[in-house]
């Protein structure tokens, strides 16, 4: 990496502090830009990551059963998406230094051998998806709750192409230094997701009534049409160069063993760190469908955290791939240091925010606590005058209808308090 030493006359004179003034503004450099590829990508994890939370808040309006379901659903797809998804992902450090290289024009073969990955990823995991009882059965999931994430991964199961096909396109534009697009699409997706939700849970404006396995349908037409729309972002100039659809390619031998030797460890250790938290959710399925929603809740949150870190390290692989296909190895351990660096610092504060959440929490349930001690007080008192026993009557009765109205819903909540407490 070439450094200015300009104003230095000897070569012992100044040199270090000089030396380390270069130092830090190229690493200041490199942060801006880590921070202009990252903050899209942020966006659209965090994005996609709303969509799970919408999925979650209105399948637990439905019941604790349907919000169980889901989360028995989504403790499958997300290891074995992110297991599959990896193969694809491998495009993103190949196109990256391609570009730094200069050889852009090698790009749209990449990603035309990338489609036979995902046309092979696809049917794995479709054929896993659809056929999933087992694990469920295994773990001795309660009937109702198996049903639900059995459907669930049904409805998924139809979405694996265009997921991954999007997926592949994306990482067309990332390699090529553009970030926005996914973005957008996930911008757009989260808009139509509410109203498709509404439809297709509910059984509003002619869709059929589905429950939370609905919430799954409307997130697979949301994929196909992420992928289309990723179809006419691919066909900008800043892509076009790329020559993707100049001509059809038959499976190039050498460049699938690219995707496998690169993508295989990037698929295993996304699986390795989602799966730790997903067993613990299918493990929890067995002990009723109240604990796996709180556990599903709680997960929302853990799983935000991870999105950041997650879009961080992709902004990462595209800076160190285009410096590696440049040659500049220097910048490129300077990219990977820096964005490490960050990545310590973000989880050092979010660790002090979510420590201090927890102590709020329990503020807030020994103020609770506090209040009904006082009321109770209050109505002993009450009840030593005339009118004590009606005003005690009357409190008796409304505790019953909030006793009767309280759904298992608010008891999931209570038990992802006590979860995240823990």
């Amino acid at each position: 990496m070439a450094l200015r030493l300009a104003g230095v006359r000897s070569s012992g004179e100044n040199l270090r502090p000089v030396f380390e003034r270069s130092i830090v503004s190229a690493a200041a450099e490199e942060f801006r830009t880590l921070v202009r590829l990252a903050l899209p990508l942020m966006a659209a994890q965090l994005l996609q990551m709303a969509m799970g939370v919408m999925d979650t808040i209105m399948a637990g309006h439905l019941s604790a059963v349907d919000l169980a379901g889901i989360a028995l659903g989504l403790n499958v797809m997300w290891p074995s998406q992110f297991l599959v998804s990896g193969l694809v992902l491998a495009a993103t450090p190949m196109i990256a230094q391609l570009r730094g290289a200069g050889r852009a024009r090698e790009v749209g073969e990449i990603v035309r051998q990338g489609f036979w990955i995902v046309l092979i990823a696809a049917a794995a995991l479709m054929l896993f998806w659809r056929n999933v009882e087992f694990v469920y059965a295994a773990l001795q999931i309660d009937a109702p709750t198996q049903a639900i994430a059995t459907g669930y991964m049904y409805a998924t199961s139809w979405g694996g192409f265009p997921l991954l096909g999007y997926f592949l396109l994306r990482c067309l534009c990332e390699g090529m230094g553009e970030t926005r697009p996914a973005m957008f699409m996930a911008l757009g997706a989260l808009a139509l997701k509410l109203p498709l939700n509404y439809a297709f849970m509910y059984g509003h404006w002619g869709a059929p009534r589905l429950g939370g396995i609905g919430c799954r349908w409307s997130t697979t037409i949301l994929w196909w049409a992420e992928f289309v729309g990723m179809l006419l972002v691919v066909r900008m100039p800043f892509v076009r160069i790329t020559g993707l659809f100049k001509k059809f390619s038959w499976p190039d031998r050498s460049i699938l063993k690219r995707f496998v030797v690169i993508g295989l460890p990037i698929g295993a250790t996304a699986f390795a760190e989602v799966f730790a938290f997903s067993l613990m959710g299918l493990l929890l399925g067995r002990f009723g469908p109240e604990t796996l929603a709180a556990h599903q809740i709680v997960g929302n949150l853990n799983g935000m955290t991870f999105m950041v870190l997650l879009a961080l390290g992709m902004a990462t692989t595209i800076r160190v791939g285009f410096n590696v296909g440049a040659n500049d190895f220097d910048r490129a351990r300077l990219s990977a240091l820096v964005a490490l660096r960050a990545a310590t610092l973000f989880a050092v504060v979010v660790g002090v925010v979510l420590l201090l959440g927890r102590c709020g929490a329990d503020q807030l349930r020994a103020g609770l606590r506090l209040v009904r001690v006082r009321a109770a007080r209050h109505l002993r008192v009450l009840d030593r005058h005339d009118g004590g026993t009606r005003v005690r009557r009357c409190c008796g009765d409304l505790s019953a209808v909030a006793h009767r109205r309280r759904s298992r819903k608010d008891r999931a909540a209570s038990i992802a308090l006590i979860v995240a407490r823990e």
